[in-house]
């Protein structure tokens, strides 16, 4: 396996105090991380990927709720970003409206992953169920109770 490139990303100040970042690694997705733990700056596709880290099955599309102005900048383009409420969950994430990445405050990275893992499991329950709802409709729908009595009829 090969490192991370470690060092500062040359260009890219954290939104909150103007450090640059620090390129590290993270559930295995090279992200820039703020020196001061103030947050991550996930590219695209950094972003995509750490939603399939956690869960495989569940959609990646992102869907912005409750979307407002942010305060922060763009690391890349320094323009003022957006802020939505990730996934409609109280977990409040920028992004710059030139695609070029999100900004995820100390602890939010686990906040995304703990929501995504979360959501495969629901995922993953619904299926089960329907799978068990269709066997029950194929056999005719009857409980074992009923079943037990038919044998009796």
């Amino acid at each position: 396996m090969t490192q991370p490139q470690q060092g500062k990303h040359e260009g890219l100040g954290c939104p909150h105090c103007g450090a640059s970042l620090d390129l590290d690694k993270r559930y295995g997705i090279e992200m820039d991380k703020c020196p001061n733990d103030h947050g991550w700056w996930l590219d695209h596709h950094e972003m995509m990927e750490l939603e399939q880290e956690a869960a495989e099955d569940a959609a990646t599309e992102t869907t912005y709720y409750a979307r407002r102005e942010s305060t922060l900048k763009c690391p890349v383009c320094r323009k003022l970003m957006d802020t939505f409420n990730y996934r409609a969950n109280n977990v409040p994430i920028e992004f710059c409206t030139d695609n070029h990445g999100w900004w995820l405050d100390k602890g939010e990275v686990k906040q995304v992953m703990d929501l995504m893992r979360e959501r495969s499991r629901d995922l993953s329950r619904s299926r089960s169920a329907q799978v068990a709802w269709k066997r029950n409709v194929r056999s005719g729908g009857k409980s074992f109770w009923d079943k037990l009595k038919d044998l009796f009829r």
